[in-house]
């Protein structure tokens, strides 16, 4: 068998099946531990196997809408999966026309990279056009050969402009966070101008009176029949979390400022909306 219909083997009879049964175990060692996963946007990826793992055995109800699959080989390299999805119009945010489109890298039999697109057209314009993946490159991460997106980012930190620094560590604790640090301009100063909070790997940095925006809107939904996604001034950001309903009781009992319950969105996620009291929206989020 050649290496192009293993790797037409690999998705069809490996990638799809596990995808179908929601079994992890029947695709977990032909990922790489290394794996990428990119999403749509840049912000929906899954960066390693644990990570595409547990997004194969979450499912969702838009894979339970595919009506028909494609499965084409590229090169020596990649397969292109597309799925239809008739009546699917939006996808974690992300319009679509009733389809999705996965190209899959391949080395020796294992996957080591997947970018996922809207269009058939687009997503063989990156195949044909990003640089072919070998285990053989020097210096380099299988999962990253085919990428052709822009420079490395090494991270990411948003900003939010607030009214009062120490305020706003209070606030953040009550959702679980932890102070990151505070730092002065001058000692003499009363408080301090910047600082960060964290949880894990993630951090938000905080800057008072600059770097943005901010206001609260006098709206109390930000989603739904009355909802108001325009009133709040600050910023909206997702946070992704594996317990969507026990950091939403840790909220209500802190007693902030829930402006959305938790509900399941049509688009695969169960999130639900908190508020600074700088008009900073806060989606806490996790895939279905």
């Amino acid at each position: 068998m050649t290496r192009t219909a293993q790797n037409l083997d690999l998705i069809l009879f490996g990638w799809v099946d596990a995808l179908r049964r929601r079994d992890p175990d029947l695709i977990a060692d032909r990922l790489a531990p290394d794996i990428v996963w990119q999403g749509l946007r840049r912000d929906l990826v899954c960066p390693n196997r644990a990570a595409v793992l547990h997004n194969i055995a979450a499912g969702g109800p838009v894979r339970e809408r595919v009506t028909g699959i494609e499965v084409a080989a590229v090169d020596d390299h990649r397969v292109l999966l597309g799925v239809q999805l008739p009546g699917v119009t939006e996808f974690f945010g992300e319009t679509l026309e009733g389809e999705m489109f996965d190209v899959f890298t391949i080395n020796e039999g294992v996957i080591v990279r997947i970018d996922e697109f809207k269009a058939r057209d687009d997503a063989l314009a990156f195949a044909r056009s990003s640089p072919p993946s070998s285990p053989a490159t020097d210096g380099q991460n299988a999962n990253e050969a085919p990428v052709s997106r822009g420079p490395r980012v090494e991270r990411v930190v948003p900003i939010l402009n607030v009214s009062d620094i120490h305020a706003s560590f209070g606030w953040f604790e009550k959702l679980g966070w932890d102070k990151g640090f505070e730092w002065k301009a001058d000692a003499s100063d009363d408080a301090p101008g910047f600082g960060a909070v964290e949880t894990g790997s993630c951090e938000i940095f905080l800057c008072r009176d600059g770097q943005g925006s901010r206001g609260k809107g006098a709206n109390h939904s930000t989603f739904g029949p009355d909802g108001d996604e325009t009133s709040d001034k600050g910023v909206w950001m997702s946070i992704w979390v594996g317990d969507v309903d026990t950091i939403h009781q840790r909220c209500v009992s802190e007693g902030l400022d829930i402006t959305h319950p938790p509900t399941d969105e049509p688009w695969g996620v169960r999130e639900f909306h908190v508020r600074h009291p700088d008009g900073h929206v806060f989606r806490i989020s996790t895939n279905l």
